[in-house]
């Protein structure tokens, strides 16, 4: 496959993934004091499948879906930027270990992979609830 194609399906496969993300995102929550991001999920596997570069344009589509969907919850343009912008785009992250996740999996090391899929999992969820947990401190913490 060309270099052309493949970056075409690589994007392809970026915007079904913040499209999956997004669909997943209305599950709805099942305890108040709980909200899980479903849309993680798929979000972090793909990070790891495809980069950080391909992870964070998935999660930066996530984020920005949000706008067209009506499921922003507005205050000021710098909240909006980290709660839909960078926070969504931190869930990329999870691709900076996509290149010692796919060798342990080529080497059939399964707990090494476990290892790295799981750090790039809380890497990418915990820094989301960073910028969330900033901006709820600066703008919702009346």
């Amino acid at each position: 496959m060309s270099s052309k194609n493949s970056q075409l399906s690589a994007l392809i496969e970026t915007a079904l993934v913040a499209a999956l993300a997004m669909a997943l995102s209305y599950i709805p929550d099942f305890a108040s004091w709980f909200t899980p991001s479903f849309g993680a999920i798929p979000l972090v596997l793909f990070a790891l499948r495809r980069g950080p570069k391909y992870g964070t344009l998935a999660g930066l589509i996530w984020g920005l879906l949000h706008f067209i969907l009506g499921k922003v919850w507005y205050l000021a343009l710098s909240q909006v930027i980290i709660e839909y912008i960078i926070a969504f785009v931190s869930m990329g992250l999870a691709g900076f270990l996509s290149v010692p996740f796919q060798n342990a999996l080529s080497k059939d090391n399964k707990g090494r992979a476990l290892f790295y899929a799981t750090g790039g999992a809380l890497l990418a969820v915990f820094v989301r609830y960073f910028w969330h947990f900033v901006a709820g401190f600066i703008f919702w913490g009346s």
